[in-house]
């Protein structure tokens, strides 16, 4: 595993959390600075010993995140984010959650309805934290 921090935003930093999985760089997780918890400290709090370091990939989905923060419309393509360990049922969760347009919103319970799994929308809250 590897870390780039994005700083500074207008959010405070940000931590990625990236490995290479088939070849290609891939997300493993993104780290927003929460008060008293940087994204840097959060990083290397749960992926101990993953060294600074960067690709073109990553530096493209850490130039899309400054944007976003900055409030541009920015797309992310699923395809650099690495969901091959996460369970099937996250994994409907963020495709569903991936397809709701910019500027719109959704709930829980919708995304669980639209799923199959209308009784489900606290798994989704989980699958989204």
């Amino acid at each position: 595993m590897y870390r780039k921090i994005i700083e500074p935003t207008p959010f405070g930093p940000v931590a990625l959390v990236w490995s290479v999985f088939g070849g290609a760089p891939k997300i493993v997780r993104v780290f927003l600075t929460w008060p008293g918890r940087p994204a840097g400290s959060q990083a290397e709090a749960d992926y101990p010993g993953s060294p600074p370091s960067s690709a073109a990939e990553i530096d493209a989905v850490a130039a899309g995140i400054e944007a976003f923060l900055a409030g541009e419309d920015v797309f992310f393509p699923l395809a650099l984010v690495a969901l091959d360990g996460r369970p099937a049922f996250q994994r409907a969760v963020l495709r569903a959650e991936h397809r709701i347009p910019r500027g719109r919103v959704s709930t829980y319970g919708l995304i669980a309805r639209r799923l199959g799994r209308p009784t489900a929308a606290r798994a989704v809250g989980q699958a989204l934290a």
